[in-house]
This record gives C-alpha cells, sequence and structure tokens, in this order.
C-alpha cells in the first residue's frame, strides 16, 4: 500500500516493483504486465483504488450480501491496474467496472470524489492501523470483537485453513471463564 504515492519513479524502484511482482505472480498465479513499469514517470499512489473500493461497498445495497459484486470490482481493478497497466487515478479506469455491480459511471463518480468516500476511505486505512495491520494482504478473523490474525502475506487454502484449526484449538483449550468473558466483550 502506497497511499499517497511519492516514490521516485527511479529505475531502482521500477526493479524493485518488477521483482515484487514476477515474485507475487510465481508463488500466487496472479498475472502481471509490465507495461507500466516501462512509463518515464508515474505517481504510484493507492489511495485511489482503495477509495474506489470503500466507494463500492457504500453504493451497494446497505445490508445485502454483495460479496461477490465487490470481489469482482475489486479484480478488476487489479487486473486493469496490474495487468493492463492502467492509472487508477484516472476515472475513466473505472468505467465498465461499475456496471456489472449494478451502479451506475455517474452515481460511482460522484460519490467517489465526495469528502464522505475520502473520510471513509481515512477510516479504513486508521481501523487497519488500529487492528496492527503490518501489510497486505492480511486476513483477520473478529471473533466475539477479538480480532485475530490468520494470515499476513499471501498463504494458500490449506495453509490459511491450519492457521483457523489452530485458532479455534487454542480458543478450546482455554478455561471456561477466559472464553465467556471473550463472549461477552463488547455486548
Amino acid at each position: 500500500m502506497r497511499p499517497g504515492g511519492g516514490d521516485p519513479w527511479t529505475a531502482a524502484f521500477r526493479d524493485f516493483l518488477r521483482r515484487e511482482w514476477e515474485a507475487i505472480d510465481q508463488v500466487t498465479g496472479q498475472p502481471f504486465g509490465y507495461s507500466l513499469l516501462d512509463q518515464a514517470s508515474f505517481d504510484y499512489d493507492t489511495e485511489p483504488a482503495c477509495r474506489a473500493v470503500v466507494t463500492m461497498s457504500h453504493l451497494l445495497a446497505p445490508g445485502a450480501q454483495h460479496g461477490s459484486e465487490l470481489l469482482a470490482f475489486f479484480s478488476g481493478i487489479q487486473r486493469k491496474f496490474h495487468v493492463d497497466g492502467r492509472d487508477p487515478k484516472a476515472l475513466d479506469f473505472y468505467r465498465g467496472l461499475c456496471a456489472p455491480c449494478g451502479i451506475s459511471g455517474a452515481a460511482f463518480r460522484a460519490a467517489f470524489l465526495s469528502p464522505e468516500m475520502h473520510a471513509a476511505t481515512r477510516a479504513a486505512f486508521a481501523q487497519g492501523r488500529h487492528r496492527g495491520v503490518p501489510g497486505f494482504p492480511t486476513l483477520l478473523l473478529d471473533s466475539n470483537g477479538r480480532i485475530h490474525p490468520l494470515a499476513t502475506g499471501y498463504i494458500g487454502g490449506a495453509a490459511l485453513i491450519v492457521n483457523l484449526e489452530k485458532l479455534i484449538d487454542a480458543k478450546a483449550a482455554r478455561p471456561a471463564a477466559d472464553q465467556s468473558s471473550l463472549s461477552t466483550r463488547g455486548a
């Protein structure tokens, strides 16, 4: 995450990104294109892409389950940036990603540019810092108001299941008094 950008677009920084992206591709199979790294200048600011996801999550019908639409939107952003080399700071970047979610481009644009979405994005960053998120991806489990880290960085499904089972086993091994205090916390 690089909210606000600011890293000089030097050959050394581009080489760093290329190595990181190649390593991610090798571990996860996530495809990358490298045309972005050939640009003479670029402000690698991740805030707009994050704000786009926050915006879409606010625009989707409150209270309804929209995980698949939001995941598709997020995946579209990732593909357009990492594979196609497009700039998520440009508003037209999101054209075509909104309609499959049932959101008009005009509604998205108005919300995306609003002070409320800027504030909601800053609040999401602050929540991540408050929860001790050291980097991305990070997967946390909220159990009765208590946050448990399951993964920092990429891990496969089998390793994630092992981490979840360890957490369940640790919770089962706690004395009953300790478990009851966990279940009433935040109530």
